[in-house]
């Protein structure tokens, strides 16, 4: 289970990487990382793998709740359902 967790936490971050990239974000551009799942085994990623997760995705911070930012895209990791997004800070 730890390296299914780990490993969704990189996929998670492959797929921020690839949305910065379609929305033309530079590796200045820092943004507020959006996770929304109903998922245990998510949010346990999550809290194992924070600060891994928001560095990797070029991030200031990580919020699990309220409205859904512009940019995010619904998906499916390892059979876990989320919505992943962000926004420019």
């Amino acid at each position: 289970p730890e390296l299914v967790r780990e490993g969704t936490v990189r996929e998670m971050i492959r797929r921020v990487n690839a949305m910065r990239k379609e929305a033309k974000f530079t590796v200045q551009d820092r943004i507020e990382l959006f996770v929304e799942t109903k998922e245990s085994e998510i949010i346990k990623a999550i809290e194992e793998h924070k600060n891994e997760l928001i560095s990797g995705v070029l991030g200031t911070s990580l919020r699990t709740s309220g409205d859904w930012p512009e940019v995010n895209e619904a998906f499916r990791v390892n059979e876990f359902d989320m919505v992943i997004g962000f926004t420019k800070k």
